[in-house]
């Protein structure tokens, strides 16, 4: 079982701020997927869209942060009309 204290938190945001700083996008990428699968919050959340978005992958990290602004905004959807 993997468990990451604070200290461990801080220092991958360190290490992917870092990565972002070099242009090493997809190793940020990487490593803020790893953070916020094990540590989900919506901090987390906006390293991963930030490292989408310095990546080039807006559209990503829009989809990424509109779930946080707008929580309880429905998707559109097409229905088939049942006669």
């Amino acid at each position: 079982i993997l468990f990451f204290n604070l200290l461990d938190i801080e220092l991958l945001k360190s290490q992917i701020q870092s990565s972002l700083d070099c242009h090493f996008y997809e190793n940020s990428t990487f490593l803020a997927e790893r953070l916020h699968a094990f540590a989900s919050s919506q901090d987390t959340l906006f390293v991963l869209a930030n490292c989408y978005y310095r990546s080039g992958n807006i559209l990503r990290a829009h989809q990424l942060l509109q779930g946080i602004f707008f929580p309880n905004k429905k998707r559109k959807t097409k229905q088939k009309k049942i006669n």
